[in-house]
């Protein structure tokens, strides 16, 4: 009797390490916020304008009508977060220049003259 008990619980025992082995444990996962901010710009007179970032990054950039009231996702753009020296230009004239802060995942919506 205590010989097949012995069995019976080392029987239990392997197959309980065996299942318990092949499955996978819960994991515990840390991603941190980006240090990445968004702009985007709103106007009225303009459809797209030419973006220069401390004088660095030049890039041309759609800008979303204040009508909508909807920041268009495909107009954010990507910039790190902190303080930034920003010109925009349509044509060679300028139109905007300021230093903004962009915060960490934050859009920071530029209105136009």
């Amino acid at each position: 009797m205590k010989k097949n008990l012995f069995v019976i619980l080392t029987a239990a025992a392997v197959l309980f390490a065996a299942v318990t082995t092949g499955c996978e444990s819960t994991r515990t996962v840390s991603h941190g916020i980006s240090d990445v901010g968004y702009i985007t710009f709103t106007s009225e007179d303009f459809d797209a304008v030419r973006v220069v970032i401390d004088d660095k990054i030049e890039f041309y950039a759609a800008v979303n009508s204040p009508d909508t009231r909807k920041i268009d996702n495909e107009n954010n753009y990507a910039v790190k977060a902190g303080t930034h020296s920003v010109q925009v230009y349509s044509g060679d004239r300028l139109v905007f220049s300021k230093e903004v802060f962009i915060s960490s995942q934050d859009i920071r919506e530029i209105t136009l003259p």
